[in-house]
């Protein structure tokens, strides 16, 4: 997790119990499930910007160099997700490439080729995938850093938009945790979330202030968690 996430865990610890229960308050008055405000078929900057990102990755071919580690991934395999059209390609035919590509998986140019519809998905799927932080890790893991400035910028705009997307998505309910999810994810693929949160705060709908209330319902349930019982790593 990102010194910039932690930071905002440890801000719920300075909350005072009224303007908690002022929020949760609010939460549970308006925040029913309903539906999205916006839908990426109908929301333009979300369209412009996934579009931008198979005109920007247009260039990386699936070639016919498109293997994976033969004591998983057959050849079988492989073929299935070269044959169709890439926008054609479902959640259920690349939710497994997703955790293994790059990895054990193709190399770099097969992962540039298939991102365009891996980052779509992730917008009516991101709650299918066994754990997006390992998809939005991946970028990482690519060293997408070194790219060249224009893939960056295309995979910068799409995650603004894919924020904005996220913030204006109702909320469930006082528990929900969708947003951390999210905010998590991107801070496995950049090195800093810091835009997001800046982006968070200037943004006054209901929704993300009912996504704020309910980040911090979720945090202060963690942190109430006696310190012997929490789950650590390292």
């Amino acid at each position: 997790m990102s010194s910039e996430i932690m930071r905002i865990h440890d801000r719920t610890k300075r909350l005072t119990a009224v303007g908690y229960e002022h929020l949760l308050e609010c939460l549970g008055r308006s925040g029913r499930r309903g539906y999205r405000q916006c839908s990426a078929n109908v929301c333009p900057p979300m369209h412009d910007a996934i579009d931008n990102l198979y005109a920007t990755f247009n260039h990386c071919r699936i070639g016919d160099d498109f293997t994976g580690c033969d004591c998983c991934v057959g050849p079988e395999h492989s073929t299935r997700l070269a044959a169709p059209p890439l926008r054609e390609l479902t959640y259920e035919e690349l939710e497994r490439y997703s955790r293994k590509a790059i990895s054990t998986w193709g190399n770099v140019r097969h992962f540039k080729h298939f991102l365009p519809r891996l980052l779509e998905l992730s917008i009516e799927h991101r709650d299918d995938f066994l754990d997006l932080a390992v998809v939005f890790g991946k970028l990482k893991y690519a060293q997408f850093d070194s790219w060249p400035h224009r893939e960056r910028d295309a995979v910068n705009r799409f995650f603004d938009e894919y924020w904005l997307y996220q913030l204006c998505d109702p909320v469930v309910g006082a528990f929900e945790d969708s947003i951390d999810t999210v905010l998590c994810s991107i801070s496995n693929a950049l090195l800093s979330v810091q835009r997001f949160l800046d982006v968070w705060i200037a943004t006054r709908t209901d929704n993300a202030k009912r996504h704020l209330a309910a980040y911090t319902a979720v945090a202060k349930r963690r942190l109430s968690v006696p310190e012997e019982n929490r789950i650590t790593t390292g």
